[in-house]
């Protein structure tokens, strides 16, 4: 009997092994944008806030004569320090996988590799960055530089590039972006001054505008922040916001906090203790959220200066 039970084990072992190595004759997964097979456009939009934290933007539609999984788009290595969220979105609300490649060191850009959750030959995804630190302020001539990338960085697996910016420059005072090329009116920047450019492979340029700091609501602060919540009987609730702020730009008159909307009997304190409410005024915005105007008890928030408010 014993040699009758080989040959099932020799052939159970062989059904084995044809089930494992299966797999691998599976088809490749499609392949990544390359210039002579994807077209793609990028519409990006910045906006800073009046705190100095920068949001960017952008629809990309991918075009490609056949099915591909996955595209890459970069910023400038010198800029990836300040980058502190990315994510993508579809159309239809997917999911599309954000992965950091190694740094191209003779390109001097950071590559991100954007992977659809299929294959796809027209496909279009939108990308929100979050951004610090972008705005510097020079004490000598009282302005400040706003350092961005206009345009994605690009390589051979991006496809054939090409893309405008909109930068929301609101009330900043006489811009001056170099290089050339940009059209500043009713509070907009526009590159190029008309239509779409062409990006060029590992372009890494980061492009400089600078303006006056009269006149204008932007600050530069840095910020440390911590929130106590406490549930008070009948289900109210208490809400406590301590902040650590330091001052980057120009003598603030005040600074400008925003609580959600519902948020009643605000008070706020300081070193000392409590501020007469002329020192904490408070407005309802259009969308429901409460605007905290936090002055302090005594002259303004220097440059280079630190306060501690604390709002409840």
């Amino acid at each position: 009997m014993a040699g009758l039970m080989r040959p099932s084990y020799t052939l159970v072992f062989l059904l084995a092994m044809v089930a494992v190595q299966i797999p691998a004759l599976a088809t490749a997964a499609p392949p990544a944008c390359a210039s002579n097979a994807c077209t793609v456009s990028v519409t990006r939009s910045i906006i800073t806030n009046d705190w100095g934290t920068t949001f960017v933007n952008d629809t990309v539609r991918m075009n490609a004569t056949s099915a591909v999984s996955s595209l890459t788009l970069g910023i400038p290595s010198s800029l990836a320090s300040n980058l502190h969220q990315i994510s993508a979105t579809d159309t239809q609300g997917g999911t599309v996988q954000v992965n950091p490649l190694p740094t191209n060191q003779t390109g001097k850009y950071q590559p991100y590799q954007f992977t659809f959750p299929g294959s796809e030959t027209n496909y279009t995804f939108t990308v929100k960055s979050v951004f610090s630190d972008l705005v510097s302020f020079d004490t000598s001539s009282s302005s400040y530089t706003f350092s961005f990338s206009a345009f994605p960085v690009v390589d051979a697996t991006s496809g054939s590039v090409s893309a405008n910016v909109t930068v929301l420059t609101r009330d900043w005072a006489t811009p001056v972006t170099t290089p050339g090329n940009a059209t500043t009116t009713g509070g907009r920047l526009s590159m190029p001054s008309g239509g779409v450019v062409l990006v060029k492979p590992f372009n890494a340029t980061v492009w400089k505008t600078t303006f006056s700091a009269t006149g204008t609501s932007q600050n530069m602060f840095d910020v440390t922040a911590g929130r106590t919540v406490n549930v008070l009987n009948g289900g109210r609730i208490r809400v406590s916001d301590a902040y650590n702020v330091t001052n980057k730009g120009r003598d603030a008159p005040n600074i400008v906090f925003s609580l959600p909307s519902g948020a009643s009997a605000i008070s706020c304190n300081d070193l000392i203790g409590q501020l007469d409410p002329s020192n904490c005024p408070t407005a309802v915005l259009g969308d429901g959220s409460v605007s905290v105007t936090f002055s302090p008890r005594f002259s303004t928030v220097k440059h280079d200066g630190a306060v501690v408010p604390a709002i409840q």
